[in-house]
């Protein structure tokens, strides 16, 4: 039985009688479904009838059960747009957003899709800000209560991830809320306390008797509580909520089975959705492709912000939380330059040249570092308008957009320069431009252990060092390749893998650099810096600046590697976390895409970063390339 539903009924009685206590009938004289299970039952409705959907067939399924039951108690506003010919959102903030959508994360097969379908069944009523976030934070809490193992983790999870995401405060208790709290119908004043009813709750009851103890919209509380906490329904609670079946008319009883038999039971959906998101279409053709995509679509999501600085001229520019979405209109360029897609800076570039010298040099029998010091050279000619017959060997230079100029990096040009006139380059830089590039080298390895981890992770420093000769300029992309690498073999990732991978890889840097013990010692304590960041409760932007501005490589790795770990069940928050600072924005973003990306593979990366991305289609071939181990042209 959907929480929600039974959260509302219990609270029917108590919303004009508010008690505050939470010893009380579970069932009254008065006791009756509202508004609160119509509405969760026609989102459930609108899932079960439109695989694609729409707004207009959500707003279809809402006006049918909302006349059919007009006199579930409806707010004024919502009653008129019910009626309308023609409903249009209304800028709402009040908690009938949060109290319906439920039903969005128990079908949803990533994090990223559940709120990305609670945005729509907000909007077409509820499109004030604070209306669109009342229903993201719910369905987040559902969707997170729904992959955890259990409950406890869940409110662990929730008590990390919501404050700092979406702003509530869930440090409060039940007994200091509830002495003066009164009716409130906004989703700020009433979607938290109904989270923390669930956090304080130990049973399904406990739960209802938590959110109505307050007071307040206790019918309206009580749903949302009870919509997270039923996720994990035991047999006892089940039994207590099929109880209260018996108060829905027959139509929204059918409705609620047909629901439930496409989501299978709570517990079978529970461990589907592990799987699901996990593995579904999770080959290590798809990690490779999430990984490149990854690192392409967070280079395009930080490269308009790279020198923008500080955040708040970000938050200036694209709003509170900063840059969100692809920016597909490149307010550096001219009218005459716009691509309607957002564009990729020179990270995304030379990762590019890297994977098509590794593959040049596979095919042509020569030194893995040579083939790709070769591509690095003629991403060099691209940027310069240089043509040279000695380097010639990568079919991407002829790519229009591998030869825009997008502020490529002093370091690598002037090493390039020096390698392109036959000189050995020397300097002591440690600038982000190494470890950006290489993580086409441990996807390349992976397959079929073509290389091993070691040697994957030598090659990259090799890669790295071709342009970045200080230590913690080829380190860190030595300790990015076996994070990679390891990732991209792991069956079913998480975030307890990643950080043991993490925690192996900076152990592994002194075998592989014993003749760096401070470098290596120095890039161990930053990365564990990272990962303890990662587990408190401060801001993203107050520990990523904690660890530096990402303009070397050590500070870029460590950057991403906490967004990966601090948001590692939402590919769509890790990026915003890396490029919403600061310093080098798109570097962050790369490398975080590229790591993140080989974990969860691109068929979960959502897909409205997809579609705006330029050369989407080049680099799923370059990526299928890797997979091969062999050149093919486009």
């Amino acid at each position: 039985m959907l929480g929600a539903v039974f959260g509302d009924i219990v609270g029917s009685a108590y919303e004009w009688h508010n008690v505050k206590t939470k010893d009380f009938p579970l069932q009254r004289q008065e006791t009756r479904y509202t508004d609160d299970s119509v509405m969760t039952l026609a989102v459930a409705k609108w899932l079960l009838e439109d695989p694609s959907h729409s707004e207009s067939h959500l707003i279809k399924c809402m006006q049918l059960l909302g006349r059919e039951h007009f006199n579930a108690g409806y707010g004024g506003r919502f009653r008129a747009w019910l009626m309308t010919d023609n409903p249009q959102p209304y800028n709402s903030w009040g908690n009938g957003s949060a109290m319906r959508v439920s039903p969005v994360a128990l079908c949803a097969t990533s994090l990223e899709e559940a709120l990305e379908l609670a945005r729509i069944t907000a909007n077409v009523t509820h499109n004030h800000p604070e209306g669109v976030k009342g229903a993201m934070a719910v369905a987040e809490c559902v969707y997170r209560c729904l992959v955890a193992p259990d409950v406890d983790t869940a409110k662990r999870d929730i008590r990390e991830v919501i404050p700092q995401k979406y702003g509530y405060n869930l440090s409060r208790t039940l007994d200091e809320i509830r002495p003066n709290y009164q009716f409130y119908v906004s989703c700020q004043d009433s979607v938290p306390e109904a989270i923390i009813a669930f956090l304080e709750s130990d049973s399904l009851e406990d739960c209802a008797r938590n959110a109505i103890s307050i007071g307040g919209d206790s019918d309206t509380i009580a749903a949302i509580a009870c919509s997270i906490y039923a996720v994990k329904n035991n047999l006892e609670d089940e039994t207590l909520a099929k109880e209260f079946e018996q108060y829905l008319s027959p139509d929204l009883l059918r409705i609620m089975e047909d629901f439930e038999k496409m989501v299978g039971s709570i517990k079978d959906r529970s461990n589907a959705h592990l799987l699901d998101k996990k593995n579904a279409k999770n080959t290590l053709q798809d990690r490779i492709r999430g990984s490149l995509i990854g690192g392409a679509i967070g280079d395009a999501l930080g490269y308009p912000v790279e020198f923008i600085y500080p955040f708040e001229e970000i938050q200036a520019k694209y709003g509170e939380r900063g840059i969100t979405r692809l920016d597909t209109m490149q307010f550096w360029l001219g009218s005459d330059k716009q691509s309607a897609k957002a564009v990729v800076s020179d990270d995304t570039q030379m990762t590019l040249f890297t994977a098509n010298g590794l593959l040049n040099a596979k095919q042509q029998g020569i030194d893995m570092k040579r083939g790709i010091c070769r591509a690095y050279v003629e991403w060099y000619l691209t940027q310069t308008g240089k043509k040279s017959s000695s380097f010639n060997d990568c079919w991407i230079s002829s790519v229009p957009e591998l030869n825009a100029k997008r502020a490529p990096g002093t370091t690598c040009m002037s090493a390039l320069n020096t390698i392109y006139y036959g000189g050995e380059p020397h300097n002591n830089s440690k600038g982000c431009g190494g470890v950006m590039r290489i993580a086409p080298i441990p996807l390349y390895a992976a397959v079929e252990s073509r290389m091993d981890v070691t040697e994957a992770a030598r090659l990259a420093g090799e890669a790295a060092e071709i342009t970045h000769q200080h230590p913690l300029g080829y380190i860190p992309a030595a300790l990015m390749a076996h994070v990679i690498y390891r990732l991209a073999l792991e069956e079913q990732p998480t975030k307890s893998s990643m950080k043991q991978h993490i925690l192996d890889g900076i152990e592994a840097l002194g075998k592989l650099y014993p003749e760096n013990p401070i470098e290596v010692q120095e890039m161990q304590t930053l990365v564990k810096q990272a990962i303890d960041c990662s587990e408190n409760q401060l801001p993203d932007l107050e520990n990523i600046i904690s660890l530096g501005e990402g303009w070397v490589g050590d500070e870029a790795l460590a950057i991403a590697l906490y967004c990966c770990l601090r948001h590692f069940d939402s590919f769509e928050d890790a990026l915003i976390a890396s490029v919403n600072h600061g310093g080098d924005s798109d570097s962050t973003g790369a490398v975080t895409g590229n790591i993140l990306g080989v974990a969860v593979g691109y068929d979960a990366i959502p897909q409205f970063f997809k579609d705006d991305l330029e050369m989407h289609d080049l680099i799923l071939h370059m990526a299928d390339d890797l997979y091969r181990g062999e050149v093919t042209l486009m």
